[in-house]
């Protein structure tokens, strides 16, 4: 028997983590190599014994294994916003998987700092009543600005279609109290 709310979902947005996330890591990871490459093909007389060109050679080596492992990280991050909740997958060899119902989120920031900015990525966090996820950060994600958009309203449509309101139980000192 097919549940009538999974027959009817539909994707509207998929993304993965940009790997702009670990740029700083590429970009180190560029400079000791070609640091490396330099001074082995620069300097070849000075390296007379071969354990000296194989540790070097296996840096570069292991260097490219680790940004290898990046960029499979940030492509195994996925995050798809369906008209109904928001699904959180990620793990390059063991894989977690979270759906967020999305009448279930509060509130959603969106942090980009200028170099985000220019490139269209941006930070989103949300916070949620979700017991094992109250709040989510998904980072540096392709049009964050417009996926945040998409959230908020998709948010609002179905809140509306389950009659469902959010309600703050949080009683401040703001209000007067009662005399008796």
């Amino acid at each position: 028997m097919t549940d009538d709310t999974t027959a009817s979902e539909t994707t509207l947005s998929s993304k993965s983590t940009s790997n702009w996330i670990y740029a700083r890591s590429h970009i180190a990871s560029a400079i000791m190599i070609g640091a490396i490459l330099y001074l082995l093909f620069k300097y070849p007389e000075q390296m007379k014994q071969d354990w000296q060109r194989w540790t070097l050679l296996g840096l570069v080596l292991a260097r490219v294994v680790a940004t290898l492992f990046l960029v499979l990280k940030a492509k195994s991050e996925k995050t798809t916003l369906t008209n109904q909740r928001l699904r959180l997958k990620s793990g390059i060899l063991s894989v977690e998987s979270s759906d967020i119902e999305l009448y279930r989120v509060k509130d959603i920031l969106l942090r980009q700092n200028p170099i985000q900015r220019m490139l269209g990525l941006g930070d989103v966090r949300i916070m949620t009543t979700d017991k094992l996820n109250p709040e989510l950060y998904l980072r540096c994600l392709p049009a964050a600005a417009e996926f945040r958009e998409l959230l908020r309203n998709q948010v609002e449509l179905v809140r509306d279609k389950k009659r469902v309101r959010e309600v703050d139980m949080n009683m401040e000192a703001s209000e007067p109290a009662a005399d008796a």
